[in-house]
């Protein structure tokens, strides 16, 4: 916890001040006293702990029954929330959609055999010899050698 203009952050006073503020800004010292009854049991202590140290540091006005925040102490109450405000995290490195790839000409060639030379596929003609049997290409068995 950190001091700041005298009020410790999360002490029964900072915790008395930010709730007035956020009720409006006047709240009945009853209605402050039920927020903070596990911590602060009488109302001697509420007003030691809380009113005093307040009204000392000009957060709060006192009445018999109420308390007032001050420009001061909604102004104290506004640099604790901005102080204590999250800061945004960087984001991850999220994986960017995938774009289309840029699309080729038709390569019309390739629909196509290429031209060979008299001769290049006689190997079809003869039968090739797989163990005991010969095959022609294309698994086609032709005679057993046995």
């Amino acid at each position: 916890m950190t001091r700041s203009r005298g009020l410790l952050e999360g002490s029964a006073a900072h915790r008395a001040l930010c709730r007035l503020v956020n009720l409006g800004g006047t709240a009945t010292k009853a209605s402050l006293l039920e927020f903070l009854s596990p911590e602060i049991q009488s109302r001697d202590s509420f007003r030691m702990r809380v009113t005093y140290s307040l009204e000392v540091r000009g957060y709060v006005i006192a009445d018999r029954y109420s308390l007032r925040a001050t420009p001061e102490g909604k102004d104290y109450v506004a640099d604790c929330e901005e102080r204590n405000a999250p800061t945004p995290q960087p984001m991850s490195n999220v994986a960017m959609p995938r774009l289309p790839v840029p699309g080729r000409p038709l390569d019309v060639s390739k629909l196509f055999p290429a031209p060979m030379r008299e001769g290049a596929s006689d190997y079809r003609k003869y039968p090739s010899l797989l163990g005991n049997q010969r095959v022609l290409p294309g698994a086609r068995v032709v005679a057993d050698n046995a």
